[in-house]
């Protein structure tokens, strides 16, 4: 933000490589513009640019303009055409695609040019007032169309705008004056909120009570012999739902299943921390993970004591989602027990989302042609929480019933919309299921 001539089309010109500083340097996911080669190439494959009066070529219609973009690319005519028409789609638009921009009004050539500038799957999106031209109801509607493209796709939006109302539509605001940094906030956010059900078992029930509820999870599918046998390959029950919300889809992950062991033996901090770890796959885990410390805590605000440590923790650390996400982020856990139960609940802890050094994000992961492992830019991640409940059961002797209840906000730039979380989930929590029941056994042995 900033009056005009204060340097905001300036600075969003060598935001997008066409133009370069007088002194200091610019960064790209990390790496300096000055030694890249071809900086062309990096602005026409990741960056996408939305212009106040739109440029659209005039001869050309709606699908022939979003196509423009990639004619530099190797795709065929016929992907092309098939990528404009999804993205038209995408903004509402296809209905309208074979329609030149003087038949179109002013709101749909801003969604024209919003299309085009995502023609080449950008990281980033430069936009210059894109609702300077654009009546109220209209520029919402677009505002709306950008909020859907951040949590839906991934993707980061740079906006220069006059206006109080849009700026505080954004998650950063910077305010430059005369070429001078005056301003650099976050704007708050209320957190993402989902809903983890009550446990299924409660504490205090007596036998008939706890096989009831065994009876009723196996249902007409399996007997509750099966649920019940001694064996580290014994049957689970797991329920995926799909959930909706304003940011996005979450995945919501109940699962149900009985191992053996002694719950005196599987109590102390320390098990409980192994058991954490122990339950994730070799290729699940991504960089160790870093225990806060109280000092690191109170520089953000948090009081914690060695008295909170007994029953609560924040630890920053990475996991890996079927070998194309990792999520880095700080959990803040919590544990307790009771005569009959044991209790480890957490979630990513929102006062982190913006952190520095400690940051609440994802990045999608690939393999470079030498076959290392490459990880993307960051993007802000909110709305993961659990709890796990072990309760002792009165008979069989030895049989605890475990439940693990998880939300896990789910982008759909991920897997470019496809379900494959859910495709993936039941041979994870499977392995899961079964590494816990052998650190049962060998906790209680």
């Amino acid at each position: 933000m900033g009056p005009s001539g204060s340097g905001k089309s300036t600075l969003l010109n060598i935001m997008g490589t066409l133009d370069r500083p007088t002194s200091g340097e610019v960064f790209f996911q990390g790496k300096p513009l000055s030694k890249m080669k071809e900086t062309d190439r990096l602005r026409a494959e990741q960056i996408g640019f939305i212009f106040q009066s739109f440029l659209l070529l005039p001869t050309l219609s709606a699908v022939q303009n979003v196509q423009v973009p990639m004619f530099e690319g190797t795709l065929p005519a016929s992907e092309r055409q098939k990528k404009a028409v999804e993205l038209l789609d995408l903004v509402n638009m296809q209905h309208r695609a074979n329609h030149r921009p003087n038949h179109l009004s002013v709101g749909e050539r801003q969604r024209v040019a919003i299309a085009r500038a995502l023609a080449n799957d950008p990281v980033l999106v430069l936009a210059d007032e894109p609702t300077g031209n654009l009546d109220s109801n209209t520029g919402e509607a677009i505002l709306n169309l950008f909020d859907r493209l951040h949590q839906e796709r991934g993707l980061t939006l740079v906006v220069v705008t006059h206006s109080n109302e849009v700026a505080e539509r954004a998650e950063r605001v910077i305010r430059i004056s005369d070429g001078h940094l005056v301003e650099d906030r976050r704007v708050h956010r209320d957190p993402v909120t989902y809903s983890i059900p009550l446990p299924t078992m409660a504490d205090g029930l007596d036998a008939a009570e706890q096989q009831k509820i065994i009876a009723d999870l196996a249902g007409s599918s399996y007997s509750p012999d099966q649920l019940l046998r001694k064996s580290v390959v014994s049957r689970h029950i797991l329920h995926l739902e799909q959930l909706q919300h304003p940011t996005g889809p979450a995945e919501r992950v109940d699962t149900w299943f009985v191992a053996y062991g002694n719950l005196d033996d599987i109590s102390d901090k320390q098990f409980l921390e192994e058991l954490m770890e122990s339950s994730s796959g070799e290729d699940e885990v991504g960089e160790e993970g870093h225990t806060l410390t109280p000092e690191e805590l109170a520089a953000r605000g948090i009081d914690f004591n060695e008295a909170d440590a007994e029953h609560e923790g924040y630890a920053n650390g990475s996991y890996r989602l079927i070998k194309k996400v990792e999520v880095q982020g700080t959990l803040h856990s919590y544990w307790s027990r009771t005569p009959d139960s044991i209790v480890i609940a957490g979630q990513l802890d929102p006062r982190f989302n913006d952190d520095k050094e400690f940051p609440n994000v994802w990045r999608a992961m690939d393999r470079a042609p030498t076959g290392q492992l490459e990880l993307g830019p960051a993007h802000p991640y909110e709305g993961t929480g659990f709890y796990l409940k072990i309760t002792r059961m009165e008979e069989p002797e030895g049989a605890l019933f475990v439940e693990a209840h998880m939300v896990l906000s789910e982008p759909q730039a991920w897997f470019d919309g496809a379900n494959l979380l859910g495709a993936k989930l039941p041979a994870v929590v499977q392995n899961r299921v079964r590494a816990t029941r052998r650190e049962f056994l060998r906790a209680s042995q």
